[in-house]
């Protein structure tokens, strides 16, 4: 740990985080992974994410809010190749950034391993009824911190 670390800069209690991985079908690897948490200082989706490195290709993350569930549900659904398999992931985040500005994918792929894991169902088909209770569960289960 850096000697310019201050813990009034996280959270410290859990924090919801939605980690979705799309995977290929037809090479089983990873294209796309995405992470949401719901900020209910601002009562905004935030979504980060990033595709996969494909041969020379290297995607640049990308960082979104979203005031709503529909649209955060149709940039995921839009996101996702509806041939490929999904895997959602419930993590239990207590060390992320207070703003969320601050939340970086970076950051999200730091705080989301396998100790922290809530529930996670792997291989699954892309279901907007199922990433909707997902996205509820997000939002609607919170500690204020």
């Amino acid at each position: 740990m850096s000697d310019d670390y201050d813990p009034s800069l996280y959270a410290h209690t859990g924090c919801i985080v939605l980690k979705i991985v799309e995977v290929e079908s037809t090479t089983g690897d990873i294209d796309n992974t995405v992470y949401i948490l719901y900020d209910v200082k601002t009562n905004e989706y935030i979504l980060r994410g990033q595709r996969n490195r494909t041969h020379s290709i290297v995607y640049e993350p990308y960082a979104f809010r979203c005031k709503d569930l529909t649209s955060t549900l149709d940039f995921v659904s839009l996101s996702i190749c509806s041939y490929n398999s999904v895997s959602y992931t419930l993590y239990n985040c207590t060390d992320l950034p207070y703003l969320s500005d601050d939340i970086t994918f970076e950051s999200l792929e730091w705080s989301c391993y396998k100790t922290n894991e809530i529930t996670g169902y792997d291989n699954m088909s892309h279901s907007r009824k199922m990433m909707k209770k997902y996205l509820c569960i997000v939002k609607y289960m919170f500690n204020l911190y």
